[in-house]
């Protein structure tokens, strides 16, 4: 993901969390237009702890990987399965409760 498309994600998770550029701007003491540039990805160097705050502030994370590296599928069925697996043992105490 280059800049550009990590603009629009932190720009959609930014108005998912009910804040204006500028209310997150003064959150984070930066300036507005700061936060406008990288929305837009035409900012063209920012720290890596005021990307890391905008993130954290609008409830992203950030991570590094490697470049083109394949979805681990397996993992990600073994984590659904586990999931699936506790909410239908919640919904089955919560019934078991209600009786």
């Amino acid at each position: 993901m280059n800049l550009a498309e990590s603009g629009n994600v932190i720009r959609e998770a930014r108005k998912r969390a009910g804040l204006t550029q500028e209310a997150l701007a003064r959150r984070l003491g930066m300036d507005r237009g700061t936060i406008s540039k990288m929305e837009t990805g035409v900012i063209s160097e920012i720290g890596v702890r005021k990307y890391l705050a905008v993130c954290d502030s609008v409830g992203l994370t950030f991570t590094v990987g490697p470049r083109g590296a394949p979805p681990d599928l397996e993992a990600a069925y073994a984590a659904k399965r586990q999931e699936q697996k506790e909410a239908a043992e919640k919904t089955a105490t919560i019934l078991r409760a209600l009786n």
